[in-house]
């Protein structure tokens, strides 16, 4: 579960891409270290990583600090040039492996199998997503043991996501759900997310898309209790391009009625090329 958990997780530097969308094929490697800084100023490095690529597919992703772990990944394409399979190790050891199922109108699937300290093969998938043919995510549904989840994406007329909406194995309606908001340019203003019908977080968007601020708040959903503020450095790296080169997040607690600063996550991204 922890190291399935790990592979899903959506932090900014080490998310998995479950798409496998292929890399400039001159990048070599993306190093990534993590530092927490507190609010006295003393800073601490957390998480040091290497993201691996080879013609640009992720090939591994090896991290020391806080969490050591060494992830490889193996690629196998069709006659199409479409991704068919990907395989994940870690530490050595088989991890899940992704199928893609392409349909004749555009639309295409992913599953994601596990395998056995024997290394045998899960005969049903554990992870499941639904794509349409216009790149649009519909559902993503998690089986593991004793938990099974659905999660379900609306779109708006000119394909921008409006809602997401959770409900486990069991519900008879969603039990939490995310709302989205666009400008009338078409960019991501703002994400609700609810909890029990309850408000539990808002995030604000710059016009890239990047986060601006989250707020979180407390069980009645209408006072805040905590937020971070975010802020992103790009950087025209070349034959990269541009590039996101540090990200910082900064958490804030309301106490007596006033924002009281806490510590600082500060990310910072180099990239290197093939010589």
């Amino acid at each position: 579960m922890k190291l399935f958990a790990l592979l899903l997780i959506s932090a900014p530097v080490f998310a998995q891409d479950t798409t496998f969308a292929k890399e400039n094929p001159n990048l070599k490697n993306v190093e990534v270290e993590i530092f927490l800084e507190s609010s006295g100023g003393d800073s601490q490095s957390l998480i040091h990583a290497v993201r691996s690529y080879e013609e640009g597919d992720l090939v591994g992703v090896v991290t020391s600090g806080i969490f050591a772990l060494d992830f490889k990944y193996t690629h196998k394409y069709g006659a199409d040039g479409k991704i068919a399979e990907r395989t994940d190790y870690v530490d050595g050891k088989l991890g899940r492996v992704w199928v893609y199922t392409y349909n004749e109108d555009g639309s295409w699937e992913l599953n994601g199998y596990s395998y056995d300290d024997e290394g045998e093969r899960s005969e049903d998938s554990i992870y499941v997503e639904k794509w349409n043919d216009k790149g649009n995510l519909l559902t993503v549904e998690l089986k593991l043991e004793g938990y099974k989840t659905v999660k379900k994406f609306s779109y708006n007329k000119d394909g921008k996501l409006v809602k997401m909406e959770e409900t486990p194995d069991g519900a008879t309606k969603p039990i939490s759900w995310e709302v989205y908001e666009y400008t009338d340019a078409g960019k991501l203003e703002k994400k609700e997310v609810y909890s029990g019908d309850v408000l539990r977080e808002t995030t604000s968007y710059n016009d890239r898309g990047d986060k601006k601020e989250s707020v979180r708040y407390d069980e009645v959903g209408k006072n805040p209790v905590s937020k971070s503020v975010y802020s992103t450095t790009y950087a025209d790296l070349a034959i990269l391009g541009e590039r996101k080169t540090e990200d910082v997040s900064t958490s804030y607690a309301m106490k007596n009625g006033q924002w009281v600063k806490g510590g600082t996550l500060r990310a910072k991204l180099q990239y290197f090329l093939k010589k």
